[in-house]
């Protein structure tokens, strides 16, 4: 049985022979829920790694892949890889020495948000045949739906109509310019 988390540690020895041999070992990398912006519109979070401190012990960091979005598992391998390079740098964030490790090995700014550049696409493309497809799908969280306002939106007879939100269902007035009583609008 191939479960995500033996694909991911089979995922992680390919590309640490392929591109990363200073890796640490052993990792723990699993598929879960990033600590924070795992679900936001605008910068959503897609891998998160921990250092030896904080992960259990035996490994030498733990890293986690969101469920979010995987279209295919080349998608899913530059996050492994770029949580990887985190783990040889602890505590550097995206700056050099992160930036000296991934330029090389093929990712493309920003640091933050790495993406593969065309020739690390396709040697990510030839490992994830070699692994196989990754059991599970992926998750598309619900887009958030805006809700309107709490205001309630009454027009009069005017052209073009006075608008006038109001934060009751019962609004009971008049225009003065046009004298009309206001009526209440959909939106």
């Amino acid at each position: 049985m191939n479960t995500q988390q033996e694909y991911l540690a089979r995922a992680v020895d390919a590309l640490r022979d392929e591109f990363l041999p200073a890796t640490p070992s052993p990792l723990l990398v699993t598929y879960g829920w990033p600590s924070r912006k795992a679900l936001s519109a605008r910068r959503r979070t897609l891998g998160e790694c921990w250092p030896a401190r904080q992960a259990p012990a035996p490994y030498k960091a733990a890293i986690f892949i969101s469920p979010v979005c995987w279209k295919a598992p080349a998608d899913l391998l530059h996050v492994v890889l770029h949580e990887m390079i985190h783990t040889i740098v602890p505590g550097g964030g995206h700056r050099a020495p992160f930036s000296q490790i991934a330029g090389p090995v093929g990712l493309v700014k920003p640091w933050t948000a790495t993406t593969p550049s065309p020739e690390l696409a396709v040697k990510l493309e030839a490992i994830a045949a070699t692994l196989g497809d990754f059991p599970s799908a992926g998750m598309e969280p619900a887009p958030k739906v805006k809700k309107g306002s709490r205001l309630r939106l009454f027009e009069c007879q005017c052209a073009p109509p006075v608008k006038v939100r109001v934060a009751h269902d019962d609004f009971d007035a008049r225009c003065n310019v046009c004298v009309a009583d206001f009526e209440f609008k959909d939106s």
